[in-house]
């Protein structure tokens, strides 16, 4: 057991550093496009990338969690796995472009011509995509953690470079689009490279077993993966269609103070969710406790400081122009420990088993924060959105908290902290 909870611990580190190093690019990335498009036009980008983003998670069917659970369990031989799974990437690829191509004729038509027709192009990142998230999969079902990490960071590398190099011009929305387009192409090259040399094509099969099974059982991790994508996106999409972009521009930059706490709630997830699924029922009950007291240290750790800084961080790295996104910023940074705890208890649920078993979480949170969004939106702006959020994820976390703690048959309080027994208690000061 120590030596589990050591290999934990250091690939929790290991991932952690390269979270840290993702967060990093990630603030450049956004101090230079909010920066260099400024509140209006920053609002209409995220936008356009928002819209295929979620029209690709709803329509991913779970792949992703069904592969990771495969590899990982050994179930079955890998190459089965991969074969059943290319074939489905490639159907999903087909039919998700061409509705998120659908949504955006829907949603940009009243944008202009050139908008629109900007929005049509990029959604042909979606297939080089989908082969980047199959690959990360398949390296986090094998616990190829460093490859994985790699990975990771080759996305947000090449739209950094991508980024800078636009700036040499004017930045514009086209210009932006390119590069998040040749980041994808740059990253789903990498991943293919990655792939080969772990002899990923060796012996591949395709049945059609395999393929309904491994449908069968993203489809059920699904339903989570979409009410949980809902629950988080859900104050930009409203914003979005009632707002005007600017004020999702402001919201936009908000959301990036909630970055490094995400990551680093990632980077705990993304390790336990393998270990776990391949654990003993015994040894997965020290391992849970263990991730969740570590996320917990972990999230309120970065969060506290970011929260006191949020004025001069905003104003350093992005300007006066976005000030108004201070006190939105500040609830979500809040609201991000709550998220990134629901997402990791969401995924040793399923590790346990229960592939569908957070999804009640999810709704239950979804509600609630419907509710808030719908109503104090028109009233208070920006910041109902923040409100909502963080209702939305800490109702979601302290249910899915619940939850473990019955699937695993202790108090929910145990996963957070240690409890004195009764001996422990009565013994004299």
């Amino acid at each position: 057991m120590r030596r589990v909870v050591a290999n934990a611990r250091s690939t929790v580190s290991q991932t952690l550093a390269s979270s840290l190093a993702i967060h990093s690019v990630n603030v450049a990335i956004s101090i230079t496009v909010a920066r260099g498009l400024g509140p209006a036009d920053r609002g209409l980008l995220a936008a356009v990338l928002l819209w295929p983003a979620l029209v690709s998670t709803v329509g991913a069917l779970g792949l992703a969690d069904a592969v990771t659970v495969f590899i990982a369990s050994r179930s079955r031989p890998i190459g089965r796995t991969v074969g059943a799974a290319l074939i489905i990437v490639l159907l999903q690829s087909a039919v998700i472009t061409a509705i998120a191509a659908g949504v955006n004729v829907a949603v940009f038509s009243s944008h202009g011509d050139d908008v629109l027709r900007q929005a049509l192009l990029f959604t042909g990142y979606i297939p080089f995509s989908m082969l980047t998230i199959f690959v990360s999969a398949y390296l986090q079902g094998r616990a190829a953690f460093v490859h994985y990490q790699l990975l990771r960071f080759a996305y947000v590398a090449i739209a950094l470079v991508a980024i800078i190099l636009a700036t040499i011009g004017k930045l514009d929305l086209r210009e932006s689009l390119i590069a998040f387009f040749g980041a994808h192409v740059g990253a789903a090259a990498i991943a293919a490279l990655i792939f080969r040399n772990f002899d990923g094509l060796s012996g591949v099969e395709i049945r059609l077993s395999d393929v309904r099974d491994l449908a069968a059982t993203g489809a059920k991790s699904h339903v989570v993966n979409v009410a949980a994508l809902v629950n988080e996106r859900l104050d930009q999409v409203v914003i979005s269609l009632v707002l005007a972009p600017v004020h999702l521009g402001i919201y936009a930059v908000a959301v990036t103070l909630m970055s490094l706490t995400i990551l680093v709630g990632a980077s705990v997830s993304t390790v336990a969710f393998p270990r776990a699924a391949s654990a003993a029922r015994d040894e997965r009950l020290h391992l849970c406790r263990r991730y969740v007291r570590v996320l917990l240290g972990l999230t309120i750790g970065v969060s506290i400081p970011v929260i006191t800084c949020t004025p001069y961080i905003i104003q350093a790295l992005f300007g006066s122009e976005f000030a108004d996104a201070v006190a939105p910023a500040r609830i979500l940074v809040a609201a991000a420990v709550a998220l990134a705890l629901a997402r990791l208890l969401g995924a040793l649920l399923k590790a346990s088993g229960l592939p569908l078993s957070p999804a009640r979480g999810e709704l239950v949170g979804l509600i609630v924060g419907a509710v808030l969004l719908l109503t104090l939106l028109p009233v208070v702006g920006v910041i109902a959105a923040a409100v909502a959020s963080l209702a939305a994820y800490t109702v979601t976390a302290l249910w899915l908290l619940r939850r473990l703690g019955s699937v695993l048959h202790v108090k929910p309080r145990s996963l957070i902290w240690r409890e004195r027994s009764r001996a422990q208690l009565a013994e004299p000061a």
